[in-house]
């Protein structure tokens, strides 16, 4: 649901179920984050609780505990990491994450670069530093379409989600990836 305050000429998601007032305002406080950062598109989507754009706002608003909200808008690293965890939470989701054959760590409360396998030659998340350079899944069980909001990788080089039951089209936000130099 959409409520529109004809005050200040804004809307604002509310929760697709029912939570806590505390749950409720951080909601809230990640969807105001995914309409800053990914715009009124993504956005919409939160209001079907069933879209994985929803589930990851979900997960980040009531599970997740490595990011603290509000983040603050100035805060460059924050709000970068914030579209990675939100990217790869709709990632997880977006191609039923539950039954893939390695979970990888998607989804803990750790940093998203140690979302990766301990034999860095298995799968995961790749990064130099914090920068998120590859996105190994390849032969995981996935199944489901890439979600658009891949595009928050921004430095992504490698993305191979190889023999998976990945079906749709290549999303939009796959051309924003300048430096993507694998795809499989």
């Amino acid at each position: 649901m959409i409520d529109v305050s004809n005050d200040e000429n804004v809307a604002t998601a509310t929760p697709p179920v029912q939570l806590s007032t505390v749950t409720s305002l951080n909601y809230t406080l990640v969807s105001d984050a995914v309409q800053t950062d990914f715009g009124n598109a993504t956005w919409s989507r939160l209001q079907d609780p069933s879209s994985p754009q929803a589930r990851a706002a979900m997960w980040l608003a009531t599970e997740d505990t490595f990011l603290s909200f509000p983040l603050a808008a100035d805060d460059v690293n924050s709000r970068n990491l914030f579209r990675q965890r939100y990217a790869m939470a709709t990632l997880y989701y977006a191609t039923d994450g539950k039954s893939w054959r390695n979970q990888f760590g998607f989804l803990s409360p750790s940093h998203i670069c140690n979302w990766t396998e301990i034999d860095a030659n298995i799968g995961g998340v790749f990064c130099l530093g914090e920068t998120v350079l590859g996105i190994t899944l390849a032969r995981n069980q996935l199944a489901g379409s890439i979600p658009d909001e891949i595009w928050a990788m921004g430095d992504l080089q490698v993305l191979e989600l190889d023999e998976n039951s990945i079906d749709g089209s290549m999303p939009e936000g796959i051309s924003r990836l300048s430096s993507l130099q694998t795809l499989s």
